[in-house]
């Protein structure tokens, strides 16, 4: 640690709220709590009940996370690198993905979009969101940025 940036042990945050909000000013290189509470989309009457609580906002972490590619597992327990590249987020969990982002949300769009035709209906999100995930899956799987006809198919199926 350089000198300036040490701290007295009676001066480190003591709950995790501040622990995690502390290096969330240091990723975005900023220093006031608004700043923070605007990053993650809360008021600062909501974001001072939270820190006074020491409520760690999960799910808002996890989507800043996803939205600017920063490791959640930094941002939670200070490991790993900051900053991750082609993360892919599904409830429960973000992590890497070693495959093009976008030819799996291009097949996506024109599975949701022939299931749309089809059956001339909005498409449910957490169907959508299974979707994604299967197709994803699928490219994984197989190492291709395609997905078979067959495959459309039981997907197609899954949205009845």
């Amino acid at each position: 640690m350089s000198r300036n940036s040490q701290q007295k042990v009676s001066e480190l945050p003591t709950n995790r709220f501040e622990v995690i909000t502390g290096r969330l000013k240091e990723v975005e290189n900023v220093s006031k709590d608004i700043e923070i509470a605007t990053l993650l989309g809360m008021d600062k009457s909501t974001f001072s009940n939270a820190k006074r609580t020491g409520s760690i906002p999960y799910s808002r972490l996890a989507e800043y996370s996803r939205d600017k590619q920063v490791s959640l597992e930094y941002l939670i327990n200070g490991k790993g690198p900051v900053h991750i590249k082609d993360m892919i987020a599904e409830p429960g969990a973000i992590y890497k993905i070693e495959t093009n982002q976008d030819s799996v949300y291009t097949i996506a769009k024109m599975v949701i979009e022939e299931i749309a035709t089809r059956q001339g209906v909005l498409i449910e999100q957490y169907k959508i969101e299974d979707i994604i995930k299967l197709i994803h899956r699928d490219v994984l799987a197989t190492g291709e940025q395609a997905i078979s006809l067959e495959r459309v198919k039981q997907l197609l199926d899954l949205t009845e």
